[in-house]
């Protein structure tokens, strides 16, 4: 069977061991003088104050592998025990995988020389050593802009001005234009005071007895305009006044209102309202007629009673 299976899927494995059962092993016990032990310990271990404390442990449990009593080696012999811990000592101190023991505290140095970023001494300061070093620290920025490069510290630069859109905007021209503009001012201020004067020669000079013939004057008469002209309809010759642009309603008579509001041009001559300006000039025509109407009566009465007395 074993040389088909080896034939058919190749060797197998090594078959493992059963571990022999060793035999129960009678209970030893290791009687230890600590009082002694501990007394010979701290002898050793005064002599170095950094080293740090070993701590023994003694183990009272069963014993059950015999190989492994056979390597126990007798702690309470009194030549070994000093030995041992020294070479202990000796081997922590030289070993280099060991762990660190517990780190001092280091006192922090309070020196003066330390400086921040800015500049300015690290610590509590006094205020008279904080201002000697924001003077001080003042005065190696400005040397520092000073020498630097003016097209990298931006010394000297043109200031550009911009409006609420950020467009650039040219001073020196703006106030070349600003002056131009005071200037046509100051101009047409002094042409108007020179035609004044020129006027005021001229009625200076005229005489002051005025004929119908006066030809000036006619046509100034002419050319104003009134109210009850009749022949304002016919004439053709008018003053050419400035008109506004926005046209105006060319319809039928509106009805009144209490602002004198015209309609817009756009109005189609419908009175969308209420009744409220119509009820209320009916009103005032009311009150006006009432008003005329006393007037008359209380004239026409007292002139009666002017004519026709009446005695009591």
């Amino acid at each position: 069977m074993n040389d088909y299976l080896a034939k058919k899927y190749g060797m197998s494995s090594k078959t493992t061991k059963k571990a022999k059962k060793s035999a129960k092993s009678t209970a030893s016990y290791a009687i230890i003088d600590e009082d002694e032990f501990v007394d010979k310990w701290k002898a050793v271990s005064s002599d170095d104050d950094n080293d740090s404390d070993l701590l023994v442990s003694v183990d009272n449990s069963e014993i059950a592998n015999e190989e492994k009593i056979k390597r126990w080696r007798p702690i309470g012999d009194e030549d070994e025990a000093p030995q041992i811990v020294q070479n202990l000592s000796e081997s922590l101190d030289n070993d280099p995988t060991e762990t660190p023991g517990p780190k001092r505290k280091r006192r922090r140095s309070h020196s003066s020389d330390r400086k921040m970023t800015s500049g300015l001494s690290v610590g509590l300061q006094t205020a008279d050593k904080m201002k000697k070093d924001m003077e001080r620290i003042e005065k190696e920025t400005k040397a520092k802009l000073k020498n630097m490069d003016p097209s990298r510290s931006g010394r000297d630069a043109e200031t550009v001005y911009r409006d609420k859109y950020g467009k650039k905007i040219d001073i020196v021209a703006q106030k070349a234009e600003e002056r131009r503009k005071i200037e046509e001012e100051e101009k047409y201020m002094k042409w108007g005071k020179e035609d004044q004067i020129s006027k005021e020669e001229e009625l200076r000079h005229k005489p002051l007895a005025i004929y119908k013939d006066d030809k000036e004057l006619n046509e100034e008469l002419k050319a104003q305009e009134r109210w009850d002209d009749p022949a304002a309809l016919f004439l053709t010759k008018k003053s050419k006044k400035k008109e506004s642009s926005r046209p105006k309603y060319q319809g039928p008579p509106p009805p009144p209102n209490r602002f004198n509001i015209p309609p817009g041009y756009r109005w189609d001559g419908i009175d969308r309202s209420n009744g409220f300006e119509k009820a209320y000039f009916d009103k005032l025509n009311t009150r006006s007629a009432l008003a005329s109407e006393a007037y008359s009566w209380s004239v026409i009465k007292q002139i009666k009673e002017v004519q026709y007395p009446s005695y009591v």
